[in-house]
């Protein structure tokens, strides 16, 4: 196996220099991890608030976010940059995030669960499915050059630019009150081929994909 060594830039605070902890330390993993972990356990509902979601369920959601929040952070920019460290932007459930990423995943096997057919052929019927069908397609394009350049960020913009273009597919083209049941199946296999490869294009950053995501009343 042959190993190359990929440089990496820095975590820095708002200064520009090196991220430090309050009383001027260096900021480990662990400290790291419990502060994405307290920030995103605020945003979320308490335990078994939310049927079927005790102590140990929200613990385990929490992790999932608060990881997927510190790598996608990391692996959005180029290795070779160093970037700000802002924990309410990177934990946040909008924006170029993890949590974004992941919510986008939940959202359409929301979608999926409530259906009341099954994914079908793609028929292209407007502009924004045309669109989302043709993002869909540069998937192994975007994996090929990933690997061959050893950068991440490619993989982590990919996936934030195809939920994305879901997102505008889907405000535009309606799945429930499609014109046609062909329609409502077209659309609903372009919702699965997305949540599929959100899924995959995580899985590849090493983050895990929860399959429903909760957020506090009024967070």
């Amino acid at each position: 196996i042959a190993l190359k060594h990929v440089g990496f830039g820095t975590v820095n605070g708002a200064d520009g220099k090196p991220f430090k902890t309050r009383d001027g330390g260096v900021m480990n993993l662990e400290d790291l991890i419990a502060l994405s972990k307290d920030k995103v356990r605020s945003s979320l509902p308490e335990p078994n608030e939310v049927e079927g979601f005790g102590e140990k369920e929200i613990e385990k959601m929490v992790s999932q976010i608060a990881m997927a929040a510190i790598k996608f952070q990391d692996l959005k920019n180029n290795t070779a940059s160093g970037y700000i460290f802002e924990l309410d932007d990177f934990a946040k459930f909008e924006g170029k995030t993890g949590p974004y990423i992941q919510y986008a995943i939940a959202r359409i096997n929301s979608i999926l669960r409530k259906a009341e057919t099954a994914p079908g052929n793609v028929v292209i019927t407007n502009r924004e499915e045309r669109d989302l069908a043709l993002k869909i397609a540069q998937l192994c394009s975007v994996i090929n050059r990933a690997e061959a350049e050893k950068e991440p960020s490619i993989i982590s913009d990919y996936a934030y630019v195809l939920a994305q273009t879901f997102s505008s597919f889907y405000n535009a083209s309606s799945i429930m009150n499609a014109e046609s049941a062909p329609i409502a199946a077209s659309r609903l296999r372009l919702a699965k081929l997305v949540r599929d490869i959100l899924t995959l294009l995580l899985y590849l950053l090493g983050i895990e994909a929860p399959e429903v995501m909760l957020k506090k009343a009024n967070a």
